[in-house]
């Protein structure tokens, strides 16, 4: 399967259920924009999670090129909560598996 998401340019409608502390489902809708530069590949967005009012989660990620036929790659972001984030994207068939740590 040829990935699309990240691999290319683009932008991307976000949907589904998000399920809170108590196990309450809340709907959920965002976009997510890859752009390219040479050095570096950003994803930014926005999540709205669909409560009144509604609570915005943003996110600014810097993705390092995936090079051809790699199946993996790494990333950086910084969260309010979290401080500075490691991660890891991991390519498998359909899927894209993603790990992350806080440093």
């Amino acid at each position: 399967m040829e990935h699309t998401f990240i691999v290319q340019e683009g932008v991307w409608q976000a949907f589904g259920v998000y399920m809170n502390e108590r196990g309450t489902p809340l709907q959920v809708e965002g976009e997510i924009v890859i752009t390219h530069q040479a050095e570096i590949w950003i994803n930014a967005g926005v999540l709205k999670i669909l409560t009144d009012p509604p609570i915005e989660l943003t996110h600014h990620d810097e993705i390092k090129p995936l090079p051809a036929h790699a199946a993996m790659t790494t990333w950086t972001a910084h969260h309010p909560a979290f401080g500075m984030v490691k991660r890891t994207y991991v390519f498998v068939g359909p899927t894209i598996h993603v790990t992350y740590q806080s440093v």
